[in-house]
């Protein structure tokens, strides 16, 4: 399954919330990247930003569950025998407003995201 990057996250009951904000805490990165997207801000250099989740594991089930569960993302294998689930744009926004409550380790970034792109 692909996800686009203008479809929302699913509505996430309490346990898979938590237990996906413990897998972007503890393998995650949450910011912004440089490119075109359905949601983006350009800066006085021309450079659009658009924001975005990642997981990267090396077993792919638990990334595929996280797929099916929150209805957005995709998954590539990395060169390095990883797997990576990342969400873009207004996914990423919705899927992180479905996990602010959960997420310890990483609020200062994900405020950040969430406080540029809502």
């Amino acid at each position: 399954m692909t996800g686009k990057i203008n479809n929302p996250c699913k509505k996430l009951d309490t346990l898979d919330a938590a237990y996906i904000a413990g897998f972007i805490d503890a393998d995650g990165w949450i910011g912004t990247r440089v490119e075109q997207g359905t949601i983006h801000r350009r800066y006085k250099n021309g450079v659009n930003r658009t924001p975005a989740v990642q997981i990267t594991q090396k077993f792919l089930g638990i990334l595929e569950w996280i797929q099916e569960t929150t209805g957005v993302g995709n998954i590539s294998l990395r060169k390095d025998g990883y797997h990576s689930y990342t969400v873009n744009g207004t996914s990423a926004v919705t899927l992180l407003q479905e996990l602010e409550p959960y997420i310890r380790f990483k609020q200062n970034e994900l405020g950040l995201v969430l406080e540029e792109f809502e």
